[in-house]
């Protein structure tokens, strides 16, 4: 999947499960990228043993997914 930010000047290509997610070509969908299901600086990790889902990331997506991100080009040296 292939988009841009509306307020940031960001391009983004996202690999999604489209078997179980299915995308529709011009929808607008909004995503988050953070280091744990809180979206908090706690560094534990993602499936830490007392990282409690409940009142987390995942109660405000309908899809949720674990990755790195595997690379960034930098446009200009003020831009990434």
């Amino acid at each position: 999947m292939e988009g841009k930010s509306d307020i940031y000047d960001l391009q983004v290509d996202l690999d999604v499960n489209t078997e179980i997610y299915p995308i529709e070509k011009e929808k607008v969908y909004y995503f988050s990228i953070a280091k744990n299901i809180h979206g908090d600086a706690d560094t534990k990790g993602l499936y830490s043993s007392d990282n409690n889902v409940e009142d987390s990331l995942f109660d405000s997506f309908e899809y949720v997914m674990y990755g790195k991100i595997f690379e960034c080009k930098q446009a200009d040296k003020d831009k990434m």
